[in-house]
């Protein structure tokens, strides 16, 4: 719910065009990228910013299909949105922390409990939670992530204090839960074709969120896009030079992508859970 807010905030005074499915880019002139979608549209413009996510097909361009594949962690995941009767809803809501509610199990599990948004204040029943969770992967039906996902998540629920218990006890029998894998992507150098085509956000740096740095390292990517495009305009740097220093940090922030994974699999390891990277360097990014 808050993506889909934020899309719109962020997109007033923007050509957004959805449906598009980007097969190539090229650069076929000075200066230029070309990109080429699906319904054999194209558009051209001075820099292409891939920022599609973990499965980024900018990055398969860039670096082709091998190379750019994530790599699947072994690991059950589960993901979805929920809601819940009022008095539940209510209950949830004063209870769980306002922000995030994340706990480690010691079975070896990760659970995470969100609140995503309240269209209606006074109608606890239309509030929009979210869960994530994640454990080893332990059976064949874990391994090819059969639907009977609910039934295996409850399965999974012994010995859970609440909320945590309670909810999963009071989602509906008929909820939607797709089929997802926790993946991610170590970042390689890229050659940005002139300063012409780069990479943020999960695209760049694919994690998992078991340190919550995601959102922030895709933040950070934007930030310092937009600083090294100003350094361009006023004459500073080169459009090659600008990109290459922000395509150096990029990279060098992906140092996170390992960390976050090492923090996955402490969550999976609770007797170990004391030596993960959340316990020794907290949330903040790292180097700081």
């Amino acid at each position: 719910m808050q993506i889909q807010k934020t899309k719109r905030v962020l997109s007033s005074g923007l050509d957004v065009q959805y449906g598009k499915k980007l097969t190539d880019l090229t650069y076929d002139a000075p200066g230029q990228v070309t990109a080429h979608f699906a319904d054999g549209t194209t558009e051209t413009g001075s820099v292409v910013v891939g920022a599609d996510g973990g499965a980024s097909q900018v990055r398969r361009c860039l670096l082709g299909e091998k190379a750019a594949a994530q790599e699947v962690l072994p690991y059950a995941f589960m993901n979805f949105p929920f809601s819940l009767p009022a008095d539940k809803a209510r209950w949830l809501d004063s209870v769980m922390n306002p922000s995030v509610d994340v706990a480690p199990h010691p079975k070896s599990m990760y659970m995470g409990l969100f609140l995503l948004d309240k269209p209606d204040l006074e109608r606890p029943e239309t509030w929009v939670f979210y869960v994530l969770v994640t454990w080893p992967i332990a059976t064949q039906e874990d391994e090819v992530n059969s639907e009977n996902r609910l039934e295996r998540l409850r399965a999974h629920m012994e010995g859970w204090a609440d909320p945590y218990k309670s909810v999963v006890e009071w989602l509906p029998d008929d909820i939607s839960i797709g089929a997802d894998q926790l993946r991610i992507w170590h970042p390689k150098e890229w050659d940005n074709r002139e300063g012409r085509v780069t990479l943020a956000g999960d695209a760049a740096h694919s994690m998992t969120f078991h340190r919550g740095q995601g959102g922030n390292l895709a933040i950070k990517d934007a930030d310092e896009f937009v600083k090294r495009m100003v350094d361009m305009k006023a004459g500073r740097l080169s459009l090659k030079a600008a990109m290459n220093e922000y395509d150096k940090g990029v990279v060098a922030r992906g140092e996170e992508v390992e960390i976050s994974r090492l923090q996955a699999a402490a969550f999976h390891d609770y007797e170990n859970f004391d030596n993960s990277p959340v316990f020794k360097m907290g949330i903040k990014p790292a180097g700081k």
